[in-house]
């Protein structure tokens, strides 16, 4: 409770308007409902904020767990795996054909190779992409 002392210059007065002394009962009693109500809001405030928290987490659990418990860890290593190993032989068979055609058949030969490799590189990674998505939304 507030001390008594210099009455307030601010706020509702009491009784209709009429002074009351500092330490007159009417005084205390309204101070006392002020400070009980005060307390109140704060204390509503609280409640409300840790039940908007308490449902964002519950909504956001529930909306994450199936996208954890979909997820297959050992398929979708398996499969990225896979996706690297082809992206080193696509590569490895990408330059060795460019250098034999560049040595072969000249540097116009060995530009159209590699563009036409590059491109099957692509269609490779793009369909490893998908087998990877795949294995992890299972």
């Amino acid at each position: 409770m507030r001390s008594v002392g210099l009455p307030r210059t601010s706020g509702p007065v009491p009784d209709g308007g009429r002074w009351e002394p500092p330490g007159s009962a009417e005084t205390e009693r309204f101070r006392l409902i002020q400070d009980l109500a005060a307390f109140a809001r704060r204390g509503t405030i609280e409640v409300m904020r840790t039940l908007r928290t308490s449902i964002a987490a519950v909504v956001v659990g529930l909306v994450l767990a199936p996208a954890v418990v979909r997820a297959d860890p050992v398929g979708v290593v398996k499969e990225s795996g896979r996706t690297a190993g082809h992206s080193v032989r696509d590569g490895s068979l990408t330059l060795g054909r460019t250098v034999r055609d560049f040595f072969v058949h000249g540097p116009r030969r060995a530009k159209s190779t590699w563009k036409s490799n590059a491109a099957q590189t692509r269609t490779t990674a793009r369909a490893d992409k998908e087998r990877v998505k795949a294995e992890a939304n299972e």
